[in-house]
């Protein structure tokens, strides 16, 4: 089985073909006002926009479309000259590949990339006996636990994200905000972590953090927050905000054992206007909450890796 192409619909035909050969790619076909067609300069696959009767009715910017560069940063610096704007520059992510980002005229996700052999042949690559992890995680009692970006569809996680919220409207509202780790087990996700950028210059806040109750107190989340301080540190990333409700004891603890110190408190932060419960077991009052702040150490320095 092979990918032959990718089609995206769109809202107005002629504002994204001028868009995509911005970008690079060569159009192939030309049906207005509905369809049109494009190659890349390299490869065979192909690429397509469409614009159908119920294109109103489709949710956009929940597609993320890879077009890999060999010269990524030569690439950026033509289409800013352009005119395109980007909302991430040439990145040299946790994965192994430097990306950018930037949004199409409908909110489609595209990201450029470099990643040579890492995009076929990444040091965690499964192998036959799916022994290989991305973080050199310890074994498990079955098998290894994998910790990498979360690319699948994140209403996936939403049992999880119950674990870390109260609130089904603030979990509606940050589903798809900044940047997802997993850790997942025979693809089965254990846990996760997402991580955004709160608009302050290199400044990350751990918006949610949660493991499965029955594979607590095993570290998993713990390795989590080490993963996510890794990919702010990626980034350049100065500290990692983090908040919680201040009659989480245990989620207090947590922060303050890795080494987060308490920046602030925030009262009536949880709400009914919010969507959030007056109190949570015991009958405590789930108002205030306290924030946590961790000063992040430069990018975790490289290490070579043998070609196999």
């Amino acid at each position: 089985m092979n990918l032959n192409h990718v089609t995206l619909i769109v809202t107005d035909l002629e504002r994204s073909v001028r868009f995509y050969e911005t970008l690079g790619v060569e159009m192939i076909v030309h049906a207005p006002p509905r369809y049109a067609r494009f190659t890349c300069p390299k490869g065979v696959s192909t690429f397509s926009i469409e614009v159908t009767e119920h294109a109103c009715e489709v949710t956009f910017g929940q597609s993320e479309i890879y077009f890999e560069c060999e010269d990524l940063d030569a690439v950026h610096a033509r289409l800013s000259k352009a005119g395109l704007r980007f909302a991430l520059r040439p990145t040299d992510m946790p994965y192994l590949w430097r990306e950018a980002r930037l949004l199409d005229p409908d909110g489609h996700d595209i990201r450029l990339y470099r990643a040579g052999e890492n995009r076929l042949f990444p040091p965690w690559r499964i192998t036959g006996d799916r022994r290989i992890g991305r973080h050199d995680v310890p074994e498990h009692r079955a098998g290894r636990i994998w910790y990498a970006p979360f690319r699948r569809d994140r209403r996936e996680l939403l049992h999880l994200f119950k674990l870390a919220d109260d609130s089904d409207r603030q979990i509606a509202a940050n589903l798809y905000l900044g940047e997802i780790i997993s850790a997942a087990q025979d693809h089965s996700v254990l846990g996760y972590a997402q991580v955004v950028e709160t608009g302050a210059p290199r400044e990350f806040e751990l918006k949610s953090i949660a493991v499965l109750q029955t594979r607590q107190h095993e570290g998993i989340g713990s390795k989590l927050l080490r993963a996510a301080i890794r990919y702010c540190q990626a980034l350049e990333g100065r500290s990692l905000k983090v908040a919680t409700s201040i009659a989480a004891s245990d989620a207090i603890a947590f922060y303050l054992a890795h080494g987060f110190r308490v920046s602030r408190t925030v009262r009536d932060a949880f709400t009914r206007e919010r969507g959030y419960p007056a109190s949570i077991s015991g009958g405590i009052p789930l108002n205030d909450a306290v924030e946590f702040e961790l000063m992040l150490a430069g990018p975790p320095s490289r290490r070579r890796r043998r070609r196999t």
